[in-house]
């Protein structure tokens, strides 16, 4: 996920989040890779979230998968691409999907690392996630910021 935050507390999400609705795209491929003949676990073997956690990585810059930029040669067919005007950018912040918490929008991610800061977001997020027996995923982020240099 990239997000450009902006003066007067806006932001901008500037990739798709080809995360959400992974299990449910997986879910059709397996239905699909099973009505074509391709041998794959029947679906009860998926409710094991260890499981269904593993197949979905191996749709990993896939069509109908998800992107990463993890080195695989293919990476570069689903990356996205693009520019923006760094006319009042503020900062910008690229965080992996481990920090993707699962009660919040990507926005609302940004928004609270922005507030909050980074490490007590991860000290939330991780709590929430062992309550609920959810896996924790690697967890990276680079925020950079911009200082304006010019006045009027």
């Amino acid at each position: 996920m990239i997000v450009a935050g902006y003066t007067h507390k806006s932001a901008k999400l500037l990739t798709k989040d080809t995360v959400k609705g992974i299990s449910s795209r997986a879910k059709l491929k397996r239905a699909s890779d099973r009505t074509n003949g391709i041998d794959v676990y029947n679906e009860n073997y998926y409710e094991n979230k260890l499981n269904q956690l593993r197949y979905n990585r191996s749709l990993a810059n896939q069509p109908d998968g998800y992107t990463v930029a993890n080195g695989m040669k293919d990476a570069n067919r689903y990356l996205q691409t693009g520019r923006i005007s760094t006319e009042d950018l503020t900062d910008i912040l690229l965080v992996t999907d481990g920090l993707f918490h699962p009660d919040y929008d990507l926005m609302d991610s940004f928004q609270q690392i922005k507030t909050i800061g980074l490490t007590p977001y991860i000290n939330e997020l991780t709590k929430t996630l062992e309550k609920r027996v959810l896996p924790i995923d690697d967890r990276t982020a680079v925020r950079i910021t911009f200082n304006s240099f010019y006045s009027e």
